[in-house]
């Protein structure tokens, strides 16, 4: 029903008051209802499953929030942004959030770490070893975070997926 009611004002606004399209508030509802409705010629309006979308890189997602994106990670399906929490991790101190890294959904971990590393030298906070999971680490940014911020990205390497890799 709901999809229904959009396109249903969208009509109204064509036929009744067609300069109120080119409001960005309009268009923004436009752009959501395409990528999340679809509408037969017989005019049934329904909602497209989150597998069946296309790409989420710049799609719009909610007229709340134009910047929020989907995502998936396994599982896990969301439409917002992503955290990435650094800590400390002495063993005979507090654990204390030294940085928060924001980003859209879309973001993949690995292009956040120089970002990170960045935000926690202009902060006096650099560790001497940073420890990060598989999605922040790359064999050129272990490179790079030594040469650029004296630090060791230390954590576990991505698998190489490709057939080169297998064989």
């Amino acid at each position: 029903q709901v999809g229904k009611d959009g396109y249903y004002l969208l009509k109204l606004l064509s036929d009744q008051q067609p300069a109120l399209l080119e409001l960005e508030k309009v268009e923004t509802l436009e752009k959501v209802w395409q990528r999340h409705y679809t509408r037969r010629e017989d005019g049934e309006v329904n909602w497209i499953a989150n597998a069946d979308l296309s790409k989420a890189a710049t799609a719009i997602e909610s007229p709340y929030d134009t910047e929020a994106r989907f995502s998936t990670k396994r599982e896990l399906t969301w439409t917002g942004y992503k955290v990435h929490l650094s800590e400390t991790c002495d063993e005979e101190l507090p654990r204390l959030i030294t940085n928060v890294h924001t980003t859209v959904a879309t973001t993949q971990d690995v292009s956040c770490t120089d970002d990170i590393n960045k935000a926690l030298q202009e902060n006096n906070l650099l560790p001497a070893r940073h420890l990060v999971d598989t999605g922040y680490i790359d064999a050129q940014l272990v490179i790079d975070s030594s040469r650029k911020y004296g630090i060791e990205l230390f954590g576990p390497m991505r698998l190489n997926p490709s057939w080169q890799a297998r064989t």
